[in-house]
């Protein structure tokens, strides 16, 4: 039996958070399973590589030092892979429900979030699971590290939580939003911005504990958060759009509003241009002045995580398109050029 989400009914879950769904029920086509596909991204967007492993819908993507991708998965495992051969080269074990969420420490450990409540630590070159933080009270969706070095992690009880992971302890439970915290993402001077299935996205000084602002434009839940290179906070929601943000005000700047459906997840590429994944089963490019659509790959599945990756190339993983839910959640990434 599916362990029950905190503070939630069956409808306000099935309402929330529909893309969790695709972690249940089967996928009908095993000839999909384990893709996770790459693109480099010029004006057409080039399908380049297809990655496969797992056995269950991959959530969770994290570009890693030296032209590695680490991916998570509903299957309950993450899987580190070299991009240059295509290949599985490391598969870390322990989380007993869906991995949800990925991030690289300073000091080169990945940490994941998953439906477990836990947040876990690894050595990825020894495979092994070095520290378990408890804590959350439902699935942990985002995962951030500050500039500090502490960890800050976003769940499904509503809280934001910044972690010592050398000590293993909770320093603080960042408290305000009312419904999941499905997105984090650290601002240039060292905010901490939370996005949530309430609408709105809040500023967190993380010294004090205290909301700086809180941005609530959107008309529906927050899924993606992304910080450009120019500082500019760019969001993305189950309302279908993409909105960017001058932080240091708190006031929106432009509203782009070409996809169809949920815009799920963000990508910052370096040269200022924004990622983004839709249900809508498109992967778009963004400029980021005037809003143009760069780029659009059409893929029939609804996009549902990013990283950017090393070349100006992007990984992606999709699950089935339509607007029927439960959605089917194919184990796949795709890398793009």
């Amino acid at each position: 039996m599916r362990r029950r989400e905190w503070g939630q009914s069956a409808k306000q879950r099935r309402a929330a958070h529909a893309c969790d769904f695709l972690c249940q029920g089967p996928v009908p086509v095993r000839d999909v399973y384990d893709i996770i596909a790459a693109y480099s991204m010029g004006l057409e967007g080039v399908h380049r590589l297809s990655l496969k492993g797992h056995t269950k819908g991959v959530t969770a993507l994290v570009a890693l030092p030296g032209g590695f991708l680490a991916s998570g998965s509903c299957d309950h495992n993450i899987r580190v892979w070299n991009l240059k051969i295509g290949k599985t080269v490391r598969r870390l074990k322990g989380h007993t429900e869906r991995v949800k969420s990925l991030a690289v420490m300073h000091n080169g450990m990945l940490a994941s979030g998953s439906g477990d409540s836990t947040v876990r630590l690894w050595n990825v070159e020894l495979r092994q699971c070095v520290s378990v933080l408890n804590g959350h009270m439902g699935t942990v969706l985002a995962l951030e590290v500050l500039p500090s070095g502490l960890l800050a992690s976003g769940g499904s009880d509503y809280t934001v939580r910044v972690w010592d992971t050398d000590a293993g302890t909770c320093l603080l439970v960042l408290v305000g939003h009312t419904s999941w915290v499905t997105c984090l993402a650290v601002l240039q001077d060292g905010r901490l911005a939370s996005g949530s299935d309430d609408y709105s996205i809040r500023l967190w000084n993380v010294a004090t504990g205290e909301t700086s602002h809180t941005l609530s434009k959107h008309g529906g839940g927050v899924r993606a958060l992304a910080v450009l290179p120019n500082g500019i906070l760019a969001s993305g929601s189950v309302d279908c759009t993409v909105r960017l943000w001058d932080v240091a005000n708190g006031t929106d700047l432009l509203t782009i509003t070409e996809h169809t459906h949920w815009v799920i997840c963000l990508a910052a590429l370096p040269d200022g241009t924004l990622a983004s994944g839709a249900c809508d089963g498109t992967l778009r490019v963004w400029d980021t002045n005037t809003g143009a659509c760069l780029t659009q790959i059409s893929n029939q599945q609804a996009v549902i995580s990013l990283a950017v990756l090393p070349n100006n190339e992007l990984a992606s993983s999709s699950v089935a398109s339509g607007l029927q839910l439960p959605l089917q959640h194919f184990p796949h990434v795709n890398v793009w050029e």
